[in-house]
């Protein structure tokens, strides 16, 4: 049985994973939570765990000094995963962010696509990855994970403006884009592949299938019953880039597959499943 210990007790991907765990895999795998808001972390010993999953830390947070996002992203991240390093645990899952690639990043990620941070969040997530890959040994494995847009249940961010905005209005704008997102039991059964293989490596997991933003606004509206009226909008691509929230929302970002795998099928839940149960719970 794998013992696996989350450090950031309060995060939506730690939550969830612990309940998907609890349905799915209990006698495989036991977890455990930390949170590092205080200095209590320090006096916890991780000799008994085989794994970690680096959760805890600032994301867009416009509260926050610059410094805090080294301070806790960088700085704190590389300082416990050196103290699970000599304690014994044997293999250190980063989560990270697509956020490393910047903002003009092209429409497909893939592995000849170099990362160029923009803003804090992004490269305090960058320097951490390469001081914790720089851990990484033959009894120390690290895994860097830079999940894309997650979505769910009680999903935070940009999908649950999506949704708010699927509830406020009965016209979609239909704009035709692609973007690659993963449903949160889909990211929480790739967590499970990766601990219960132990397999290192860079990985972006996601859904099978890259999805267009106006068809989630079109099918959370459907399965609400509620009617809805499409406004077809045709928008030039230098356009896109140029709306700043236009292209966070309706522009196309595709993660190519070859970085997404972890030779085991983790993408369960169809997008109208998802789709679905991000409605109804």
């Amino acid at each position: 049985m794998k013992r696996v210990l989350i450090v950031g007790a309060n995060s939506y991907i730690g939550k969830s994973f612990r309940s998907w765990v609890a349905e799915n895999s209990t006698s495989e795998m036991t977890l455990d939570s930390l949170s590092l808001r205080d200095d209590t972390w320090r006096n916890v010993g991780l000799h008994e765990y085989d794994s970690v999953i680096h959760l805890a830390a600032i994301v867009h947070s416009p509260k926050a000094e610059s410094s805090l996002y080294y301070k806790v992203n960088r700085d704190l991240a590389v300082e416990f995963a050196k103290k699970a390093k000599s304690e014994g645990v044997k293999h250190f899952i980063f989560i990270s962010t697509l956020s490393v690639y910047g903002n003009e990043v092209n429409d497909v990620i893939d592995q000849h696509t170099v990362p160029k941070p923009s803003n804090h969040y992004g490269r305090s997530k960058w320097e951490a990855e390469n001081e914790i890959i720089g851990l990484e040994n033959d009894e120390f494995i690290v895994s860097i994970v830079r999940p894309p847009l997650v979505y769910g249940p009680q999903a935070p961010g940009n999908f649950a403006r999506i949704m708010n905005f699927s509830i406020l209005t009965p016209i979609v704008p239909f704009i035709s884009n692609k973007r690659s997102m993963i449903f949160i039991d889909n990211l929480s059964n790739f967590l499970f592949i990766l601990i219960k293989n132990k397999v290192k490596g860079i990985f972006i997991p996601q859904n099978a299938d890259s999805v267009c933003t106006s068809e989630i606004l079109l099918e959370s509206r459907a399965i609400s019953g509620k009617k809805t009226l499409v406004l077809p909008i045709k928008l030039p691509r230098k356009l896109k880039k140029k709306i700043k929230i236009i292209d966070k929302v309706f522009g196309d970002l595709v993660v190519d597959p070859q970085l997404s795998s972890v030779n085991e099928q983790y993408s369960q839940v169809t997008f109208k499943e998802s789709i679905f149960l991000s409605v109804i719970k």
